[in-house]
């Protein structure tokens, strides 16, 4: 990745978080999959 646009694992870990913040009292069981699998996959995406 390019070091001047930052650590694109930090910015998975960021969305991941905020989009664990929010949901945190309505998750379903299916969600946290869901949620992960996409942050995987943007991360597979940045780094391609």
């Amino acid at each position: 990745f390019d070091s001047a646009q930052g650590n694109p694992n930090e910015e998975v870990a960021r969305f991941y978080a905020a989009a664990m913040h929010v949901n945190a009292g309505e998750m379903l069981h299916g969600t946290g999959g869901l949620l992960l699998s996409l942050a995987l996959m943007l991360q597979l995406w940045l780094l391609g």
